[in-house]
Formats: structure tokens, sequence, C-alpha cells
């Protein structure tokens, strides 16, 4: 089950947690598998994020209505970049 954190976005490396995920596989699975509503809102949020209109749980709940099924490794892959870029929540 997700971990909702709350924290000011302003703190988050928006920029950096963007490029990090478009350059892992994870994105690639979520462009083959997601719903492509949701996947758009996802790509909002992170775009909102950069601009400081986004919160983590905004991200969270955005990436849990993809509606993929990410293994326990990929999950641990997505916590580890989410943690890299100063997010607290975890999938």
């Amino acid at each position: 089950m997700p971990t909702i954190q709350h924290e000011h976005s302003n703190e988050l490396n928006w920029k950096g947690l963007s490029q990090d995920l478009f350059y892992s596989p994870l994105f690639q699975k979520a462009m083959m598998f997601a719903n492509p509503n949701a996947y758009s809102t996802l790509l909002k949020v992170l775009t909102d994020g950069e601009n400081n209109f986004a919160s983590q749980n905004a991200f969270l709940q955005a990436f849990t209505w993809m509606g993929v099924d990410f293994t326990v490794e990929e999950k641990t892959e997505l916590n580890n970049i989410l943690s890299n870029n100063g997010f607290t929540i975890t999938v």
C-alpha cells in the first residue's frame, strides 16, 4: 500500500524525478500498459511539480491510477528514484 507524506513541493527535485523516470524501464512499461488518461495525468503532475504546483500525494495518486502491475523490484527502483530526489512517499 502506498505511503502518503506531506511535504512542500519546492523542497523536491521534480526535474530530477522526471528525468530519472523518463530514462528508466519503468516509464517504458508504463507507456505500454498504463491507462492512457492516467498516464497523461502523471505527465501533467510531473510538469506541474517542476513548476511547484504539485504535491507528492498528487504524484502518488496519478501513479496509482495508471493501473500498471509493477513487480516488487520495479517498485523498489521507483522508491529509490523517489528517495534520491527528496521524495518521502513510497509505492
